[in-house]
């Protein structure tokens, strides 16, 4: 399924090479520094040995190095592909040779390709793997033997003053966004738990000093259907006290508890005061016996320290979990809450207690300390825990009053003193 390589860069970094050709050189490398006895004279020969590819992976993984060499060669290969995208070819997009390098008045692209194909030996055995920049277009002949490739995932090393650590460009798989309705080219910037929507061209942006390519994926564009299948995970695999930290009133999940759809959850969210600056959140039971009772506590670092990203991970992983079991979250300005920590639920699956309770024709969110006192008759104490809490029963009081007939005006008046 996956193969993973070592560049092998040419030994002058001012040599003039195409990505595509350095893959070829990486992938067929030849190796002559080995020596192997002789049977027949009793001496050591050297022997020169060539990879021979059988078959081609699903992914591609290309480290790139770390040293300073590398990355000059980097910078010289970029340089060089810039001056020759910007001498202009006379014939333009009527230039029929396959092979050349002079632009044709289309959009200057990168040293870095977004996607190649290979082209392999017939059933024969006959030819040789073929490498070429781009998706194969010749209809002339067949596809049969071509594997096409596409860029899915660069993370770099940025030295910059004032910012250090590594980045992920990523390509978002392209059913997601048709799910969604968004019109996306799919690339996101993952730095730290930050996730920002970026363009394919930052991420084949490389020849600056302070941003050194680390490691590069490529994946068929074609895959197998099987490859995405993904097993949800067991409750009480995620939610067992080895995965728990100690909290207030917590139970973790009991062997006979299960978590079934249609359930509702409730979620709460704070952040602890400078300079711990920790992010807590809490899940808690919506029925059952213990209702009103946590069974999930997790803390995370608000300034994304490497130290916590396993702690998200797991976080992640919960939530996940959750919803693929179709359970329903409810928190107080949960929208908020979730693109705080970069996860989409889909709508159906979340309720957002500030939303059912905004007054009407307004952009005012009610907090829970306004509507705590006034709809249950409770002090709003701040803290993960009575939020998720508190949430759960605004929500019932909110069923209470809709089936009563009496929710427009309990609304009106809460707002109107």
């Amino acid at each position: 399924i996956n193969l993973t390589y070592s560049l092998d860069y040419p030994r002058e970094n001012n040599t003039k090479i195409t990505f595509v050709d350095l893959l070829k050189r990486t992938m067929q490398a030849e190796n002559s520094t080995r020596h192997i006895l002789c049977n027949r004279c009793g001496n050591y020969t050297p022997c020169q040995d060539k990879a021979i590819l059988e078959s081609l992976p699903y992914i591609l993984q290309l480290n790139c190095g770390m040293s300073s060499s590398d990355s000059e060669f980097w910078q010289h290969q970029v340089l060089i592909h810039k001056q020759e995208d910007h001498k202009s070819c006379p014939q333009g997009s009527n230039c029929s040779n396959s092979e050349c390098k002079l632009s044709h008045g289309v959009e200057q692209s990168s040293w870095l390709p977004l996607n190649f194909h290979i082209k392999a030996p017939n059933e024969q055995g006959q030819g040789s793997l073929q490498f070429a920049r781009g998706l194969f277009d010749d209809k002339e002949n067949s596809k049969a033997g071509v594997f096409e490739y596409e860029l899915c995932s660069v993370i770099a090393m940025i030295d910059a003053p004032g910012s250090q650590g590594l980045m992920l460009h990523s390509l978002v798989d392209r059913s997601y966004h048709q799910r969604q309705g968004i019109d996306d080219c799919g690339w996101y910037l993952f730095n730290g738990c930050s996730a920002t929507g970026t363009h394919n061209k930052e991420a084949t942006s490389f020849g600056q000093s302070w941003k050194t390519p680390c490691t590069i994926v490529y994946k068929q564009v074609k895959l197998p259907k099987e490859l995405f299948h993904h097993s949800t995970p067991n409750p009480h695999e995620l939610f067992t006290p080895f995965n728990l930290i100690p909290g207030p009133n917590l139970i973790p999940l009991g062997a006979n508890e299960n978590l079934t759809k249609g359930e509702l959850v409730g979620i709460g969210l704070s952040v602890d005061p400078a300079p711990s600056c920790i992010l807590r959140i809490v899940l808690v039971r919506g029925q059952g016996v213990h209702e009103g009772i946590p069974f999930s506590h997790d803390v995370c670092p608000t300034n994304y320290a490497p130290e916590g990203h396993q702690n998200v991970k797991l976080l992640y992983f919960k939530i996940k979990c959750l919803v693929d079991r179709g359970l329903i979250l409810v928190g107080h300005s949960i929208t908020k809450q979730l693109k705080y920590l970069n996860i989409h639920i889909p709508a159906q699956q979340y309720i957002d207690t500030a939303e059912l309770y905004r007054p009407p024709h307004s952009g005012a969110v009610p907090p829970l300390q306004f509507l705590c006192p006034r709809i249950l008759e409770v002090d709003n104490v701040p803290g993960a825990h009575n939020d998720a809490v508190f949430s759960l029963q605004l929500y019932e009081k909110f069923l209470d009053l809709k089936r009563a007939g009496q929710f427009e005006k309990t609304l009106k008046a809460i707002h109107s003193e």
